[in-house]
């Protein structure tokens, strides 16, 4: 529990908090230094629960695309955590929770632990 929550104050702090806000777009039409900031952080999430790429047991609840980063949105997200993750929608792994686009892109990961 006290790893899932480390992940999840790591991935909020360094995405839905940061001050520094840009509004210059990147080749998707979302965020650029923001996207590269969530991808640093979501890296250092799954270090902290100690889960390779791909984990089967990894799951994200984001409210990616609907929460936004200032005036801009935040579908890149999706994209992000699918590739540092291998979470993905398809093997529902990657849960898109929806929210108002006033409420600041947030994500949490969970591990479920493995049973010996």
């Amino acid at each position: 529990m006290r790893k899932l929550l480390i992940a999840l104050v790591t991935v909020a702090v360094l995405i839905a908090l940061n001050p520094v806000y840009s509004t210059a777009t990147g080749p998707q039409g979302g965020l650029g230094p923001e996207m590269g900031q969530a991808r640093e952080a979501l890296s250092n999430a799954l270090a902290e629960l100690g889960v390779p790429k791909g984990d089967k047991n990894l799951l994200i609840l984001t409210n990616a695309g609907y929460g936004q980063i200032g005036p801009q949105t935040t579908e890149p997200f999706l994209d992000v955590a699918q590739d540092v993750t291998g979470c993905s929608p398809g093997r529902r792994s990657l849960l898109i929770v929806h929210t108002s686009i006033q409420e600041p892109l947030w994500a949490a990961l969970y591990r479920k632990a493995a049973l010996s």
